[in-house]
């Protein structure tokens, strides 16, 4: 289990934050609400089971925040109510917390800038930690993953096993190590990970992400997630991507 610091808790910030929690499973909706009205008593927590009432409710209220289920319904889903709560223009952030552990769901998540993808096996002071994490200015590029499990969904096979992209698609800029990094990544591996691994210094792989981010211009670590997932994805397709 994690432990959550909380560290907006005590502070003002937290009477400005809203949420919305949207789950079609009532049952689940009423103890989540219920949890975090009692844990964090100076935040306005609203929760609906309905795509079109989360909506209504998200333009009403403009939420910091919104929790959000997959499934909500058998025409529609969270992402896509993620996507229409954009389009309306309502500046709020992302959680996907969900029963639904498959890496297709987690791909579209981070595409879709949601900050953080939750499984439902998750503690509820989990969910406390995510929220924290998520409201923290710091991790505004970032994503998380709970458990950190789920990581090995993205792609479940080893290092040695990924296949290159060829020299001439737009990975090609890349060194050989440079794309051991970028597939480690991937994966979803810290830098200490992927430094143990390669048998290099944490400094020696600062410095390939940012000869990553430099060669393809890339402002953030969510731009850099992104660009190691579309280089899995060339690599075991066995495409050249063409520039």
């Amino acid at each position: 289990m994690l432990t959550s610091i909380f560290t907006l808790r005590d502070s003002e910030i937290l009477e400005k934050v809203s949420l919305l929690l949207v789950d079609d499973q009532q049952l689940s909706n009423r103890f989540l609400g219920s949890f975090l009205n009692e844990r964090l008593n100076k935040v306005e927590v609203d929760a609906v089971q309905q795509y079109d009432k989360a909506l209504e409710v998200a333009l009403r209220i403009h939420p910091t925040l919104m929790i959000v289920d997959i499934h909500l319904g058998e025409k529609r889903n969270g992402l896509q109510l993620i996507q229409e709560v954009k389009r309306m223009g309502i500046n709020c952030k992302f959680i996907l917390l969900t029963g639904e552990d498959r890496s297709e769901y987690i791909r579209k998540a981070i595409l879709e800038g949601v900050s953080a993808y939750m499984s439902k096996s998750v503690t509820p002071d989990d969910i406390l930690y995510a929220i924290d994490w998520t409201l923290n200015p710091r991790n505004k590029d970032q994503f998380l993953l709970l458990p950190t499990e789920l990581r090995y969904l993205l792609f479940s096979d080893s290092l040695q096993s990924t296949p290159k992209p060829s020299k001439t698609s737009k990975f090609g800029l890349l060194t050989d190590t440079e794309q051991e990094v970028l597939v480690r990544i991937g994966e979803g591996a810290t830098v200490k990970e992927i430094a143990f691994d390669l048998k290099k210094a944490p400094t020696t792989v600062y410095t390939h992400l940012q000869n990553i981010k430099d060669k393809y211009q890339l402002m953030s670590s969510k731009e850099l997630f992104n660009l190691a997932l579309d280089y899995l994805l060339v690599a075991k397709s066995g495409k050249g991507n063409q520039m």
